[in-house]
């Protein structure tokens, strides 16, 4: 983590720590004291969720924002001290539990996407002895960075189809991840890689999803194909370009050729329009990267299977 002591570049809310303690009750303990003595005492995935809970019961309305980041700071913390104690990363929430709130990790890098370039350390209300340790350190907009992918990343390890994260659609696709990999860095072959992984989970893995819709593939690239990004912001080295050129050319192919699949046998497709989209620009991508004879029937046959498809959603 990091600590001022270091060096003012470490003096920043970009860590693993809470700034914060959790507020108490009238007795001085917090609220969630109770449900860490018996996780303590058994630390089962179970008990895992409750403290979970808990802790999140115990937020308080009209908290500051640097006890919302606190708190969910805590419970990341929580499930990397149970991946140190068992050997298991497990999600806070079983498959079929709806809403938000539900991946710590992702959540910390939401926060960081909704701190604003333009503000200051104070948005966050920090008690005034931590927030004299923060001063000097980088500025705000560095840190609000420095939460973003990072936090987004690990988001996505614990949940790979992004299903299980919350209910917005954004999340759901990957869309502000996905824009941050090539605004962050750019990092051309981690976004190749992720969108393609998270395609695949969420079409194949069960455990993927936590609504009353089976898996099933869907092309949604998101902004990694959005506005020629995949195109324009290729490696500089020529052996890295190499490599991206042909795992992107092929993440797609192999897209066209689960969605043909699909349809083929359920007659059904999600959004086709905005598959159909992004076909469109998969076409791009695969003439300008590995430009094959059989891509052109491949994608006419995935076009016209789209526009006979049932819609689903």
């Amino acid at each position: 983590s990091e600590d001022g002591f270091h060096g003012t570049e470490h003096r920043t809310v970009a860590s693993w720590f809470p700034d914060v303690a959790p507020r108490r009750n009238a007795d001085g303990m917090p609220a969630f004291l109770s449900a860490q003595d018996r996780y303590l005492s058994d630390p089962s995935d179970e008990n895992l969720r409750l403290l979970d809970q808990a802790n999140r019961a115990s937020l308080v309305v009209g908290a500051t924002p640097a006890e919302d980041l606190a708190g969910v700071k805590y419970r990341a913390l929580l499930l990397l001290q149970h991946q140190l104690r068992t050997g298991r990363l497990v999600p806070m929430v079983k498959r079929g539990q709806k809403g938000d709130r539900q991946n710590p990790f992702w959540d910390i890098g939401e926060f960081g996407r909704f701190l604003l370039e333009d503000q200051s350390i104070d948005v966050l209300g920090l008690p005034e002895d931590v927030s004299a340790k923060k001063i000097g350190g980088p500025d705000f907009a560095t840190q609000a960075r420095d939460l973003r992918l990072p936090w987004f990343w690990l988001g996505w390890i614990l949940d790979p189809g992004l299903q299980l994260s919350g209910s917005r659609r954004e999340t759901r696709r990957g869309d502000y991840f996905t824009k941050f990999l090539w605004i962050d860095g750019p990092y051309p072959m981690h976004g190749a890689f992720m969108t393609s992984k998270r395609m695949v989970e969420q079409a194949f893995n069960p455990n993927c999803w936590n609504d009353r819709y089976s898996p099933r593939i869907e092309i949604q690239y998101s902004f990694f194909l959005t506005g020629d990004n995949a195109l324009t912001k290729e490696p500089i080295d020529p052996a890295a370009r190499k490599i991206y050129r042909r795992f992107t050319a092929n993440s797609c192919r192999m897209s066209l050729y689960l969605l043909r699949k699909e349809i083929q046998d359920s007659h059904e497709a999600i959004r086709p329009e905005s598959q159909r989209f992004q076909v469109g620009m998969i076409q791009k991508v695969l003439a300008k990267f590995d430009p094959q004879p059989r891509d052109s029937a491949l994608i006419a046959e995935v076009l016209s299977l789209l526009s006979s498809a049932r819609p689903l959603r």
